[in-house]
């Protein structure tokens, strides 16, 4: 998904990590712990810039208390851990400094799930409320830093709540591969974790759970529906006819090389896809 929205889509994209997995397996050597956790840090840094990703990690030092302890089974002992005020803090000032219109999660919160995931998930759905609030850690308006509303927040959908369901299994001729391949090019460099797989060109749909919004009710055609994905669509959303032709002129040459590259994509994958109709 990172992939879609970074490489895809040309969307200014970030990855928010809570700790720098200090607790896991060591696939490659003997490091454990804050060894582990240096080691696991320049993984993440190799792999967000396979994926022009601005990547975010709330464990500021080694000797930080947001710390990967090992299984966490419950977002209690997670907290208890981390210091609930603590990543809580550090979530809504990276949300207001990144200023996102939309927030994902990568996991839900459900029994099964890693305590330390479970517990990114219940604060992200809290921020996506509390960020916009000037009463929450209002020292950060000292600073300069303002309160901001990001206008969608997805969970990763279910066939109870998806909301959203399409292919992100396109075949870009620009990288020469899909979408999830690219994105496994990012997890290969999760050495230590032996991650990353080789995937085939075939479609891979992506679903999601719109659970929360502040943009208009219209049904999602996708996930920008309802916000202004470029220059002239930004445009419409002012009250002054002169910026909104002159962001249009500027958008015009991008429409048309934006309309061609499409045109070359779907070509592409209809030859490579046998599950394109």
């Amino acid at each position: 998904m990172l992939s879609y929205m970074s490489l895809g889509n040309g969307v200014r994209t970030s990855s928010v990590i809570a700790n720098r997995g200090e607790g896991g397996q060591n696939e490659i050597g003997t490091e454990l712990g804050n060894g582990l956790g240096i080691i696991r840090s320049l993984e993440l840094e190799e792999a967000s810039e396979v994926l022009n990703l601005d990547l975010r990690i709330l464990s500021e030092q080694l000797d930080d208390d947001i710390y990967d302890f090992g299984f966490s089974k419950s977002i209690d002992e997670t907290l208890d851990e981390w210091g609930e005020e603590r990543v809580y803090e550090r979530l809504i000032r990276t949300i207001r400094e990144e200023r996102p219109d939309i927030l994902f999660t990568s996991f839900l919160d459900v029994p099964s799930q890693h305590g330390h995931h479970r517990t990114m998930t219940v604060l992200t759905e809290r921020a996506f409320v509390d960020a916009a609030d000037p009463s929450v850690f209002p020292e950060h308006a000292d600073e300069g830093l303002l309160p901001w509303q990001p206008l969608k927040f997805y969970l990763p959908g279910t066939e109870e709540t998806e909301t959203l369901n399409f292919n992100i299994g396109i075949y870009d001729p620009i990288y020469e591969k899909t979408y999830p391949q690219l994105g496994e090019e990012s997890r290969f460099l999760h050495r230590s974790q032996g991650m990353g797989r080789d995937l085939p060109i075939e479609d891979f749909f992506q679903s999601l759970n719109l659970a929360g919004s502040h943009v208009s009710e219209e049904e999602e055609e996708d996930i920008f529906t309802g916000l202004a994905f470029d220059l002239r669509e930004y445009g419409k959303t002012l009250d002054n006819r002169s910026w909104e032709n002159r962001l249009a002129r500027l958008q015009a040459p991008w429409m048309r090389w934006s309309r061609r590259t499409q045109i070359v994509k779907v070509c592409t994958r209809k030859q490579y896809s046998p599950y394109v109709k």
